[in-house]
């Protein structure tokens, strides 16, 4: 009869040991809840945040900053132009959360992926991006970039967006355009109204948001011209020589749409985010996850290179990236 009593009693001291540890858990997961509010709102106070003009925001604090005369030339000749150093991409797109980012990506898949099988779409995309949006590592940045293209160009508007990640000795992508584009298409409605707004200086864009390392991508400057010409305007033993562009961390590379361009291989796993602004007209839509590939005997690749990827710059210590496990 004793013993049974000790049973019985040392049964509800564990069940008072288990509700105290699930209790313990929970306050742990509220406590956990309020500190992430509570740092939520300080960056969203911090007068940093909100005063300091750089020379990529308007003084005027109302709206982003057109792009100048001379990258708004580069764009329409040569096709594309580097914006060096986004603000909020180094408050918030640490070199800390970034590296916690790529391990959250190759281990979940939540990205378009470039590795040994060539360029393939993983998991769900969505989801990589609302963790993104919660962790401020991009939504920031992406927005000062889209804001300056809207407000130099109107006819544009922000489309899909998605994380391009390449792993270490991966391919170098096949030339190609962003677009359906060219005389030989014009049979198309879309691809005819499309030739429509560029004769009008209305043109979609791509963009490349780098963050904490460097990326690179191969461009055939001025080739938008070229892939709108009638076959019969293009020499037979026409060959142009692809270059090779750096586009540095914390900086955008925005490139027309119908500009001859392709990704790189790296030595090293490189995450980047991709977006596009799409024209805000009824008459065109892109093709989604479309592509034109170009000949290569046309548009010569750049030769491979091992050069290391540069070093990701000094920037504020910030709390690593927190993910879903």
């Amino acid at each position: 009869m004793h013993m049974s009593t000790l049973v019985l009693e040392l049964k509800v001291h564990i069940h008072s040991l288990a509700s105290l540890i699930r209790s313990l858990d929970s306050l742990h997961l509220h406590l956990s809840l309020i500190l992430s509010f509570v740092q939520f709102l300080f960056d969203m106070g911090r007068p940093s945040r909100r005063k300091v003009q750089s020379r990529n925001s308007n003084p005027n604090g109302r709206h982003p900053q057109k792009l100048d005369e001379t990258q708004i030339a580069e764009l329409r000749t040569k096709g594309f132009v580097v914006i060096r150093y986004v603000p909020d991409s180094t408050n918030y797109c640490t070199k800390e959360r970034m590296e916690a980012l790529v391990s959250y990506v190759l281990k979940s898949g939540h990205a378009i992926i470039n590795d040994d099988n060539g360029i393939h779409e993983g998991g769900d995309q969505t989801r990589l991006m609302k963790v993104c949006r919660l962790q401020n590592v991009t939504g920031r940045a992406a927005k000062q970039i889209s804001g300056r293209l809207m407000q130099t160009f109107p006819h544009l508007k922000l489309g899909i967006a998605a994380f391009l990640l390449s792993k270490a000795h991966g391919h170098e992508q096949q030339p190609h355009t962003d677009v359906e584009a060219g005389h030989e298409k014009l049979n198309d409605p879309n691809t005819s109204a499309l030739w429509g707004h560029v004769q009008q200086d209305r043109v979609p864009l791509s963009v490349v948001l780098t963050y904490g390392h460097e990326a690179t991508l191969t461009v055939w400057p001025g080739s938008h011209e070229i892939v709108w010409r009638p076959n019969e305007d293009i020499p037979e033993d026409f060959q142009q020589k692809g270059e090779r562009i750096r586009v540095p961390p914390y900086s955008a590379l925005v490139f027309r749409q119908d500009l001859v361009h392709a990704g790189s291989a790296y030595t090293e796993n490189n995450l980047r985010l991709h977006f596009y602004m799409e024209l805000n007209v009824s008459d065109f839509t892109r093709t989604p996850d479309t592509t034109q590939p170009m000949d290569e005997a046309c548009f010569v690749p750049a030769a491979p290179t091992d050069v290391p990827l540069a070093v990701p710059l000094a920037v504020p210590l910030a709390v690593p990236l927190a993910v879903p496990q």
